[in-house]
């Protein structure tokens, strides 16, 4: 399973069909192989221009997330109180059309045994937050 956004992570189409080439080499004949996308609906309706700020138990962060030509960033800023520094880290996940994760599938030596909105069994589209797929090797 490859779950909360990490196949987005993947910045090109290429790269998608690469890891699918290699998960499917290490699955059994068979195995079933679940991951989930965040859909461009869930980056404009929750990751648009999201600023945040939260304190815990010895350290502070800032986090800015938003949506630009298909790439979801988030910005995050970590201070820790002791020893007093400071880490940044900027995530980038691209944000593909259904279309184009169906069409990788579909080169790819996976079947694709189901696609669902969310945490559901309902059909997904593109006004889902985020799609789980189940391919089987």
């Amino acid at each position: 399973m490859s779950l909360y956004d990490s196949v987005n992570y993947l910045l090109t189409h290429e790269e998608m069909a690469r890891m699918f080439e290699n998960v499917h080499e290490i699955l059994h004949r068979g195995g079933l192989y679940i991951f989930d996308v965040c859909t461009e609906t869930n980056s404009i309706r929750h990751f648009r221009d999201l600023r945040e700020r939260e304190r815990g138990d010895g350290f502070n962060y800032a986090r800015h997330s938003y949506f630009k030509e298909g790439i979801q960033y988030n910005d995050f800023k970590i201070r820790f109180d002791d020893p007093e520094r400071e880490i940044q880290e900027l995530h980038q996940q691209r944000i593909y059309p259904l279309s184009d994760i169906e069409q990788v599938i579909e080169d790819s030596p996976f079947s694709l045994e189901g696609a669902y909105n969310g945490f559901s069994l309902r059909e997904p589209s593109e006004d889902s937050d985020r799609v789980h797929f189940v391919l089987r090797a």
